[in-house]
């Protein structure tokens, strides 16, 4: 199955290049340690420390603006957003014309 344009355009912006190519071309599925260091998971936690782990990320976003972060995620994210605006556009016409 190709790749439709909205999941490369997520790759790319989160994949490292070297991770790219074997992931999104070439199809390669990765143990959990390498997923993370390719950009597919933040963190690595032992199943009996996840609910501690959760819990401390959720208390560190307590302590955010929310309207600070909502603001610099939007400017951070712009390039991907629209990227991802001209990709569903790529996405929907290639569904159209099948």
């Amino acid at each position: 199955m190709t790749m439709h344009q909205a999941g490369i355009e997520l790759a790319r912006n989160r994949v490292p290049t070297n991770y790219l190519t074997r992931s999104v071309i070439n199809a390669e599925l990765f143990d959990p340690e390498t997923a993370v260091l390719a950009g597919f998971l933040d963190t690595l936690v032992k199943p009996e420390q996840l609910m501690a782990a959760a819990k401390a990320a959720a208390t560190q976003m307590l302590t955010l603006n929310m309207t600070a972060h909502h603001g610099t995620k939007l400017k951070e994210r712009k390039d991907i957003l629209s990227a991802l605006d001209d990709a569903i556009k790529v996405d929907s016409a290639m569904i159209l014309n099948l």
